[in-house]
């Protein structure tokens, strides 16, 4: 599967840095981000706060 994301600047230096200080890349971030979603009965997406991981 192939997706497009656009973030705004804060929101993409906050995963940057979340993928830098556990190790991983910001794409290994990102699809730890997508398996976690929730789509909400509104429509609403969410993620519950979880520690990417290796």
């Amino acid at each position: 599967m192939h997706a497009e994301l656009w973030l705004s600047a804060s929101a993409g230096r906050l995963i940057r840095t979340a993928a830098d200080l556990v190790g991983l890349t910001v794409h290994e971030v990102l699809a730890q981000l997508s398996e976690r979603v929730v789509l909400g009965e509104d429509g609403s997406v969410s993620v519950a706060p979880f520690t990417p991981s290796r």
